[in-house]
This record gives structure tokens, C-alpha cells and sequence, in this order.
């Protein structure tokens, strides 16, 4: 009953989300402008691509790092389990979303290598993460603020103190990264030993550290991955930017697309029913952040819409792709004889 009740007030909250940002959208007659503006198909096909290509470029990342754990696993089960992974996180209803489904298909493939296997995907969203915001942090401090004579001042400044949590988190979560890779005897230290002795989590949070500190093994990997990474948020933000163009000339520039894509992908991993409301409503917000005398862009909900369409496609062709292509996973049993 209560997981019923967790899901139907997610499910309020979403449409609650969208049913104000589609009656703000209406009142302002942001449809009716848009219907009648040209429209760049062209655009949106980059848009598309783009997408799908850092779509793809995340499934090899997450490939890699299985390999890195030396768990025999093939380039093209990982893509298929990564677009249905992107189907499940696109209409998960609970709390099993496409990164525990990933990781429970990798672990039934090597069950004897259950931790690697939830481990890689563990790591996979941790560097995802971090990436995400130290992209928005150097975007943030490379963009000229001072020049833009904001409609909403007051948005603006939100997105500044945004900018500032990005930097900081990066700067954490980099440390952290150091300290993992190139000190493995924090795990002697007397913060990690208390959390390590949690009762219940404890044995498993030492068990998945163990396991990670096998990549110490595999620093250019590490750093492949971060490399990796960028170029995905550098893709999603010429996709957003892109489907923007092509509904409109007026809208935030691409270098400001690289401060918004970020916030919008962590909107978009909000615990809502695929994300739905979150990445729109950030989207929205982050569009009038931008929005000035010059250039305004009101219309963050609509391009938002067009991304999710973007999104449906995608992991519509990896549906087609997961059922097209049958599994043959290699396992180690088999590759020993």
C-alpha cells in the first residue's frame, strides 16, 4: 500500500509539473508563436544524432570499464543493455530504474564476479556524475555573465549559486577520486573504518570499495573514462542546443547550452516516473535564466518536449536493436574451454 501510494504521488507530481508548465506555456501563447516560426528539420536531426551518439559513447564507456575488471563481456551486449536500460529509465514507475537493471543483466551473466559487475556500473553513474558537473563548472566560469541584461535577474542569480555547488562538488569529488585511486590506505582511515562498520551496509559498502580499487590498476582507463564523459556532455549539449535552433532563432547560445545541459540531465535523473516534470521543468527555468533583452527564450518547455521526443526515438531504435540482435554473452566458463 505504501509503495502504491510513493507511486501515485510521483506520478501527481510529474503531471502536476507539466500541466503548469504547459498552462504558463499556453497563457504566454508560446505555441502559437512556435507553430508559426520556421521550422530547420535539419536541425533537429542533428539534434537526434548528436543525442544518439553520446547515447553511444556512454555504453562504451560502461563497456570499458567491465573490461578493465577483466569480466569477458562483448561491445555489442553492452549497448543492448544500455538501450534497454535508457527504455526502463524513460518509463520506470519505481525505484528499479535502467542503472539497477544493468547491473543485476551484468551480474547473472558472471554471478561469480557478482560485485565487479555491480561495481562497474556503480562507477559508470559515479564518473557520469561528477562529469556532469565539473562540465558545468568550466562552462559556468567560461561564460561572460556581466553581458547578459537578464528579463529575470533574480533566476539568474540562482543559476550562479548553481554554478558555484558545481564547483565545488567537482572539486570534492576530484579529491575523492585521488584519494581512492592513488591512496588506497584511506580504507584504513578512521571515517571509512566507522562507515565500513555500519551495521547491515557496512560489509557491502567495504566489499564494493574493494572492488573499486581494482581500477587502481587501470589509471589510463580511469582517465579514458572521464575523457570519455566530457564528450558526452559536450554531445548533449549541441542536442539540446541543436533542437533549439531548430524551433527557433531566439534561445540561449551554445556556450550557455554547456552550463544548462548539465542541470537538465540532473533534473532529468530527479526520482520522479522516467524523469518526466524534473527535466522540464529545469529546462524551463534554466531558459529564462538565459533569457535577455537581446535574446529572449521563454520557451524552455517546449524545447524540453522536443528532447523527450528525441529521447522516445532513441530508445525506440535501441528497443528494436535489443530484440534484433539475440544476446550471446561470453561467459568465462566458456571462454576457459
Amino acid at each position: 500500500m505504501n509503495r502504491t501510494l510513493i507511486t501515485i504521488a510521483k506520478f501527481a507530481v510529474s503531471f502536476g509539473i507539466l500541466a503548469y508548465l504547459f498552462s504558463n506555456a499556453w497563457q504566454q501563447d508560446q505555441f502559437q508563436q512556435l507553430a508559426s516560426a520556421t521550422k530547420r528539420w535539419e536541425w533537429w536531426l542533428i539534434g537526434l544524432t548528436a543525442c544518439l551518439a553520446a547515447t553511444l559513447v556512454s555504453f562504451y564507456r560502461w563497456w570499458a570499464l567491465v573490461r578493465a575488471l577483466e569480466i569477458p563481456f562483448r561491445l555489442v551486449d553492452a549497448i543492448r543493455l544500455g538501450f534497454i536500460s535508457q527504455m526502463f529509465n524513460l518509463l520506470s514507475i519505481g525505484v528499479f530504474g535502467g542503472d539497477a537493471m544493468r547491473a543485476v543483466a551484468a551480474a547473472r551473466q558472471v554471478p561469480h564476479r557478482m560485485p565487479e559487475a555491480v561495481a562497474s556500473v556503480i562507477v559508470d553513474r559515479g564518473i557520469g556524475l561528477l562529469t556532469m558537473f565539473m562540465f558545468g563548472a568550466v562552462a559556468y566560469w567560461l561564460t561572460d555573465f556581466s553581458s547578459i541584461q537578464a528579463v529575470h535577474p533574480k533566476t539568474l542569480d540562482a543559476v550562479r549559486a548553481v554554478g558555484y555547488f558545481a564547483t565545488a562538488v567537482s572539486i570534492i569529488g576530484v579529491v575523492g577520486m585521488i584519494l581512492i585511486l592513488v591512496f588506497p590506505g584511506f580504507l584504513r582511515w578512521p571515517l571509512f573504518r566507522a562507515i565500513t562498520s555500519l551495521p547491515k551496509i557496512g560489509p557491502t559498502i567495504k566489499r564494493l570499495l574493494s572492488v573499486i580499487l581494482v581500477y587502481r590498476r587501470n589509471k589510463p582507463q580511469m582517465f579514458s573514462a572521464f575523457l570519455n564523459s566530457m564528450s558526452v556532455n559536450a554531445l548533449l549539449s549541441i542536442s539540446i542546443f541543436a533542437i533549439a535552433h531548430g524551433i527557433s532563432d531566439s534561445h540561449p547560445s551554445l556556450m550557455q547550452h554547456m552550463v544548462i545541459s548539465p542541470v537538465v540531465m540532473i533534473a532529468n535523473a530527479a526520482p520522479l516516473p522516467g524523469g518526466l516534470g524534473g527535466m522540464e521543468m529545469g529546462l524551463d527555468l534554466m531558459y529564462k535564466a538565459f533569457s535577455s533583452v537581446d535574446a529572449p527564450a521563454e520557451h524552455g518547455f517546449i524545447v524540453a518536449l522536443g528532447y523527450r521526443v528525441v529521447l522516445l526515438i532513441i530508445a525506440s531504435i535501441g528497443v528494436v536493436f535489443y530484440f534484433v540482435k539475440k544476446p550471446v554473452m561470453a561467459m568465462e566458463s566458456t571462454a576457459k574451454e
